[in-house]
């Protein structure tokens, strides 16, 4: 017998004495504990329609983004528009906002802050243009 032929049949014996031995690693006859099942008072819907009602109302954070809108003043949607609009003018106007195939530039710090002003200032005028 070659070396080769010892090494399969010790395979195909360890394989077999394996094979033999595994079930028996179960067989003590032990259940595992599940958990009881919990009896609720309340219906699947009633409490669908009470998790959107706190979702609607702000209640409920539905990530950390949210959570941390939650905590900030409602703005209405025409000031945001309006703020969005002026700090991508402002941009543009810097020459921030790459079109084609250009590549990107990288705004300063002292850009940014025109950015954020063009669109603070644009709120701020148009809730004065509302009064």
């Amino acid at each position: 017998m070659n070396s080769r032929q010892t090494a399969r049949r010790f395979q195909a014996i360890a394989l077999i004495a394996a094979s033999l031995t595994a079930g028996s690693a179960f067989a003590d006859g032990d259940t595992p504990d599940y958990p009881k099942a919990i009896t609720s008072s309340v219906s699947r819907a009633q409490v669908e329609a009470d998790t959107i009602a706190a979702l609607r109302g702000g209640q409920v954070a539905r990530n950390e983004y949210d959570a941390n809108q939650y905590a900030k003043a409602v703005v209405p949607a025409s000031l945001v528009r309006v703020q969005v609009l002026a700090e991508a003018r402002e941009a543009r106007r810097l020459g921030l906002v790459v079109e084609g195939d250009g590549t990107q530039a990288v705004p300063t710090a002292s850009q940014l802050e025109q950015v954020r002003l063009a669109g603070v200032n644009a709120v701020n005028q148009r809730l004065a243009q509302a009064r």
